[in-house]
């Protein structure tokens, strides 16, 4: 109930809206439910006749009725805790129960060693001559990239004590990885060992050289969209709330991304942002 109270606030619902969109979900569960001889209640409701709370469908919990959770023989029982790094460490949660939110997905290359692992060598003749014209072993490396969570404690803002060669203030980013990266990292590491020594690879080694905001590529954030002039930096038209006649189309708009290339998104801003200016100018409104 309190996921499903978070979630109708951000999608901002009223009340009546969200469980009617919740009813739509379950009623064809229902039609299922009604087909199968193994089903504690088989019988085809509308979401209507599921959300709506009578004798013989009382209300459990805003925004759930009697027909709407499991039965009391079906164990679906579940506990999230939701604690910061520091306060997990107090309790004595182990490090190994820590779970992160979101995902990754990993880039590579496979090639094979050639002459050039032979410069340093001293050689002549036929033997040195096959030596460093025959293929060496096979080399495979990958690179892990994952979602940084948007945090609010990350800003960007104008330094007022530093100024650049024409006198303006310059950019102040205050931005840090978190806990919900530090432990993706580790499975990022992990993940990518097993298969490769499961794929039968030979001499896997792991590495983490450590990464920073700055270090990456496709790095987004300093000039989000939003709703709210007072919470974002631009429209939902990547226009710029206090400068409309400027628009943003890159990395800048966007908080977070996911492990894939976001370089296609970028593209399809700027072409919805374009389209909206064109026609905000042939509106007289630019």
């Amino acid at each position: 109930a309190l996921f499903d109270n978070a979630r109708r606030a951000e999608l901002r619902r009223g009340l009546d809206e969200h469980r009617a969109q919740l009813g739509a979900v379950l009623a064809p569960l229902t039609e299922v439910a009604a087909a199968s001889p193994q089903a504690w209640f088989p019988i085809a409701r509308t979401a209507e006749e599921i959300v709506t709370a009578s004798s013989d469908n009382r209300m459990v919990a805003y925004p759930y009725t009697k027909l709407m959770t499991a039965i009391m023989d079906v164990d679906m029982a579940a506990a999230l805790l939701v604690a910061s790094a520091a306060r997990a460490d107090s309790l004595g949660v182990p490090e190994e129960r820590r779970v992160y939110l979101r995902g990754f997905g990993y880039q590579g290359r496979a090639s094979r060693e050639d002459w050039s692992r032979g410069v340093k060598e001293l050689g002549l003749g036929a033997e040195f001559k096959e030596e460093m014209t025959s293929p060496g072993p096979w080399v495979f490396g990958a690179t892990a990239f994952g979602e940084m969570l948007p945090n609010h404690a990350n800003s960007a803002g104008i330094d007022a004590a530093r100024k650049d060669k024409w006198g303006l203030p310059v950019l102040k980013i205050d931005c840090a990885t978190g806990e919900n990266e530090r432990l993706m990292r580790k499975d990022m590491i992990a993940d990518m060992a097993e298969m490769l020594e499961q794929a039968g690879a030979k001499d896997v080694t792991t590495f983490d050289p450590g990464s920073y905001p700055g270090m990456c590529v496709h790095e987004m954030g300093t000039a989000r969209m939003g709703r709210d002039p007072k919470t974002s930096v631009l429209n939902s038209h990547n226009q710029i709330w206090d400068a409309p006649n400027v628009f943003v189309t890159d990395g800048a708009c966007m908080v977070s991304s996911a492990c894939q290339n976001p370089s296609l998104t970028y593209m399809a801003l700027t072409a919805r942002a374009a389209d909206y200016a064109v026609n905000e100018l042939n509106r007289r409104n630019l």
